[in-house]
This record gives structure tokens, sequence and C-alpha cells, in this order.
């Protein structure tokens, strides 16, 4: 994982506020532009307390989409072609 923050607060708020300023509801995404799965995120945050994940997540395939694989395989499912991370730009017409 990178060392600075996963996103820049100004920039949230600004798209917060941008999202309040418009005539019609509308379900915007924020984010990096980076996707990351749920494993990166796990192993990184327990390597932070020296503890092994497979100790303490239990995984239960009830709650797994059908394109998902568990945890335990390692094996990451292909991203979606309408998957997004968010973009720097944004459809209210700012840009980074």
């Amino acid at each position: 994982m990178p060392d600075a923050p996963p996103g820049y607060a100004p920039e949230y708020v600004e798209g917060i506020w941008l999202m309040l300023q418009q005539e019609a509801p509308c379900d915007p995404v924020f984010g990096t532009g980076e996707t990351h799965p749920v494993l990166e995120f796990v192993e990184e945050t327990f390597s932070y307390v020296n503890l092994d994940w497979r100790e303490y997540v239990a995984e239960d395939p009830r709650y797994l989409c059908s394109t998902e694989v568990p945890l335990s395989s390692k094996l990451i499912p292909p991203r979606p072609s309408d998957a997004s991370g968010g973009s720097q730009g944004s459809r209210f017409g700012t840009s980074s």
C-alpha cells in the first residue's frame, strides 16, 4: 500500500459540496482511481499488528458474489469491465 493516505480530504469535501449543488439527486463515486482487493486490505491491516489474518477471519460463502472466491484461495476474481475505482475527474465538470 502507498505511504500516502488513500484520499485527499479537501478534494472529497469539494466533491460532496459539488454533489449537493446539483438540481437532481445523483449517485457519485468518490475515489482515487485505484482498486484494491479486500484481501490486500486484510493482509496489510493484520501485518501492522504481526498477526496472521487466517487465524481470526471466518469466511462465509453465503456472502460471496458469484464472481468472488474465498480469500483463503488467494485467487482474485477478474475485475468487471464496469468496475470503478473512482476517477480523478468528475462528471460535475471539475478536474484535478
